[in-house]
């Protein structure tokens, strides 16, 4: 082949792989299929080629490509890779780590064979290997702030919490504008080490190098809520489901918040937003009850928490709020029977003791009663001493 074919060949490779974007495809498509009719060997052209047909959609067609490729060139790690990453797809697991490792082999510079291995190392659970290959791709690429956030919450899955805010806050440094990293900082100083001030300073941070991050704005509700600073968690998770419509449980948090600061109707709205997303999930069912009981929508409450029972058998918290309802609606003997049950399911819940002692306080049963109000005191209930009981 001539020289200017040979340059023909390399712009048009150089066009396909320019134009490699998931809205523009039919392009690609047809000057990397020029080049392998102009020369059918040209690996780098079919590997292209996979890389577009997988942007499409197409991965069968994609396989067939890389396979291609691999033939042409069996020392291509970037098609091993390619391979790898498609047989994930496929959920052949085997068959991609094996293209992983081969990448490896024939390219231990390059951080991506490390990147993916890790990644799938992760998926299997194998969570040591994965740490291996992520600490050995942050090496090759210590630019990449992504790769530490990765590495860390493996870490975190190996419970080695230190560790991994020691990695986020390396990626911090790799790059101070990496929102994810100060995401994830923000909730392991939240969750595992109870620092909520700092991590609302982390969730800021991180909402204000990319606005739209949804998982920041939720775990600044949390923080918020955990300060009992409510009105500021109503808007955060409301930013939250807001950039994220299908997110359930910030909108049930939503609900929660709404329900601590008194808008009982504002809470119903939102229980009944997430139980159009999740409406199989006991607790919201519950929590809706407990709002309908707040705003006198007794009778609708009542369906409400016998819903999340029936959802949930083994929910103890459902049947001390039944007994509540039916409490209020005179129905004494059922009550304790409920509250019995919730006893019995969560025996350590000092509420429902008080509650009971409650009930039978107004059918006359004195002695089993007090018996029930002592073993709420044991339990440190702090209302126990009064003839008031909480859902």
């Amino acid at each position: 082949m001539n020289i200017a074919i040979n340059e023909t060949i390399s712009d048009l490779i150089n066009i396909g792989f320019q134009l490699l974007d998931p809205d523009m495809t039919e392009q690609p498509l047809e000057a990397l299929a020029s080049v392998i009719t102009m020369d059918p060997t040209a690996a780098d052209a079919h590997y292209n080629l996979g890389l577009a047909l997988s942007k499409c959609g197409r991965e069968h067609e994609a396989l067939d490509e890389y396979l291609e490729a691999l033939r042409l060139d069996p020392q291509s790690a970037d098609t091993h890779n390619a391979l790898g990453i498609l047989f994930e797809e496929f959920g052949e697991h085997d068959r991609a780590m094996a293209h992983y490792d081969k990448a490896i082999e024939v390219d231990g510079h390059s951080s991506a064979g490390y990147l993916n291995r890790a990644v799938l190392y992760k998926e299997r659970g194998q969570f040591e290997s994965a740490v291996q290959d992520f600490r050995r791709a942050a090496e090759l690429d210590p630019t990449d702030s992504g790769i530490l956030v990765d590495l860390a919450r493996t870490y975190k899955k190996l419970n080695d919490f230190d560790q991994a805010v020691t990695v986020l806050r390396t990626a911090i440094a790799v790059n101070p504008y990496d929102d994810d990293a100060w995401n994830s900082l923000g909730h392991t100083l939240l969750y595992k080490f109870d620092q909520v001030e700092e991590a609302i300073e982390a969730f800021d941070r991180a909402i204000s190098i990319v606005q739209e991050n949804s998982d920041a704005w939720f775990n600044l509700g949390s923080a918020y809520g955990q300060q009992d600073s409510h009105f500021r968690a109503i808007e955060a998770y409301g930013q939250a489901s807001k950039l994220d419509p299908e997110c359930a449980d910030a909108i049930y948090n939503l609900g929660l918040e709404f329900r601590l600061v008194g808008e009982y109707e504002a809470a119903i709205c939102a229980y009944l937003k997430a139980i159009d997303l999740k409406p199989d999930d006991a607790e919201i069912h519950l929590d809706l009850g407990i709002a309908l009981d707040y705003a006198d929508r007794v009778d609708e409450a009542l369906i409400s928490v016998q819903t999340a029972i029936r959802l949930d058998p083994g929910l103890a918290r459902a049947y001390n709020s039944l007994g509540v309802i039916l409490a209020q609606l005179d129905r004494r003997h059922d009550a304790i029977r409920a509250y019995r049950e919730s006893i019995r399911l969560a025996p350590d819940r000092g509420t429902t003791y008080c509650n009971l002692a409650n009930s039978l306080e107004e059918l006359g049963q004195n002695e089993e009663a007090a018996a029930a109000r002592r073993t709420a005191t044991e339990l440190g209930d702090e209302d126990a001493l009064e003839r008031i009981g909480p859902l």
